[in-house]
């Protein structure tokens, strides 16, 4: 999808296919033109955007979301926010499954994975440089 759209574009279109199925309000800021990774790491960011909006609607009861991707001079931030519950079950090693995927291939990136619990925000945060091939970005 990345491929024939663009990122940008691919963010879109999975932003209005949950609006479409969930009863969920999305905002989004999209402000980049073309990121300087290589296509597995937008692919990544596709993906992982798709799990942080799919947990914040399935397990965490959000009714209004805002997404937020943008650039400064280091890095790529990638922010989900929303007005739903960050669940912790002290119980279950497998409830964040989807957020230590996404935080671990953050770390082989060189990024990290911030969570605040109230109001719920997870922020990816991705570098810019040299472990991120610049040739093919969207």
């Amino acid at each position: 999808m990345i491929k024939e759209l663009g990122l940008k574009n691919a963010i879109l279109e999975l932003l209005n296919k949950f609006q479409k199925e969930e009863p969920v309000l999305i905002e989004h800021e999209l402000a980049f033109e073309r990121l300087p990774f290589e296509s597995r790491v937008s692919n990544f960011i596709l993906r992982s955007i798709k799990e942080l909006i799919t947990n914040s609607i399935m397990h965490g009861n959000a009714k209004q979301i805002k997404l937020s991707l943008f650039e400064t001079a280091e890095q790529v931030v990638v922010e989900v926010v929303d007005d739903g519950e960050f669940i912790e079950r002290s119980d279950d090693h497998k409830s964040h499954f989807g957020l230590n995927v996404i935080a671990e291939k953050l770390v082989l990136l060189g990024g990290e994975l911030q969570i605040e619990k109230s109001p719920t925000r997870v922020r990816m945060l991705l570098p810019k440089g040299d472990k991120n091939d610049k040739n093919s970005s969207d």
